[in-house]
């Protein structure tokens, strides 16, 4: 909540809009991303991605209305929202939907990584950055080598949180999905 507060008084106070804050806002925006990561509500950093790339838009079109806009200017605001294009293309390859007849559906496979990750830039030098990032999703997953890991794991939050109908969805995932998603990057990055 913390984080998200901080985003939300650096969106709405001039002096935070400058461009030289603009590594410290992206900063609040990435951890408040990791922290719904963490917590296995990937649709929350998803959606996250979406406000702090929709915000930065803003920010860089203000910035750009006067000519000459220096090339580092720029530079500042490309760099911000290629890493949360790249976010939002990991969050959605580990996403899956229900469709209407309550059947699961794969959101991104591998193939729309890459064609996304590919219109990032030029020259295609963002597909195997994009490719490792989505490759480490390990938040809620065991950790420990040789861990005996459960069929299904348990993901977020244990406590119960008091209004139910604001908390977010977490994500819950078989570990044999999680190798099989895995395998699919490692074929695609080697």
């Amino acid at each position: 909540e913390a984080l998200g507060w901080l985003a939300q008084c650096a969106n709405s106070t001039l002096p935070m809009m400058a461009v030289h804050m603009v590594p410290m806002r992206t900063r609040f925006y990435i951890e408040q991303i990791y922290c719904a990561e963490s917590a296995m509500r990937l649709k929350e950093a998803s959606r996250l991605c979406d406000v702090a790339m929709e915000q930065l838009e803003k920010d860089k079109k203000l910035e750009t209305m006067l000519q000459p806009v220096p090339e580092e200017t720029i530079q500042v605001f490309d760099t911000a929202l290629v890493r949360f294009r790249v976010l939002k293309i990991k969050y959605d390859f580990w996403l899956e939907t229900t469709t209407g007849d309550g059947k699961t559906a794969v959101v991104f496979d591998t193939k729309q990584v890459v064609a996304q990750s590919d219109a990032l830039g030029p020259e295609s030098r963002w597909v195997l950055p994009t490719l490792l990032e989505t490759f480490e999703l390990q938040h809620g997953l065991p950790q420990h080598f040789g861990a005996s890991a459960p069929e299904t794991l348990e993901t977020g939050s244990g406590a119960a949180a008091p209004e139910a109908e604001q908390t977010p969805e977490v994500t819950r995932m078989s570990l044999g999905k999680v190798r099989a998603k895995r395998q699919e990057l490692l074929l695609a990055i080697l």
